[in-house]
């Protein structure tokens, strides 16, 4: 009686539980161990103050579970663009690594919190701002 009566209670323990992680189609253990995976969508983008947003229809950032990214983006008149690389994320930091090229020999730390990437470039005395959001 007393091991009918524990496993049930462990088992109701469980399923209370489990109530308190996402559902539906999406939801998996990487949505709770890996919660930066996903699609970003840039919603600022300035260059020497300049919007670069009024260029692009869109610029997504794809984080994969591969610990590859793509990012993808379209011009106003119709022309796409897509580059891939690989990434790196330390959640003590709170900091992504974008490394491109085909050894990697473009790296870039970013501030990554609460679902966005804030990038701040300098490129010699011009600067880019950019932040992605992930949807």
């Amino acid at each position: 009686m007393k091991k009918h009566l524990l496993k049930s209670s462990l088992c109701a323990g469980i399923i209370s539980l489990l109530t308190l992680f996402p559902t539906g189609k999406t939801s998996n253990l990487t949505d709770i161990t890996k919660p930066y995976l996903g699609e970003y969508e840039c919603e600022i983008a300035n260059f020497c103050n300049r919007d670069l947003l009024q260029d692009f229809s869109f610029i997504r950032l794809e984080l994969k579970d591969d610990n590859t990214f793509v990012l993808r983006c379209a011009y106003r008149d119709g022309r796409t663009r897509k580059e891939e690389g690989a990434y790196s994320y330390d959640p003590q930091k709170e900091e992504i690594c974008l490394s491109m090229g085909k050894n990697g020999e473009f790296k870039c730390k970013f501030p990554m919190k609460e679902g966005v990437i804030y990038i701040d470039v300098s490129f010699a005395t011009k600067s880019l701002h950019a932040q992605f959001i992930q949807k």
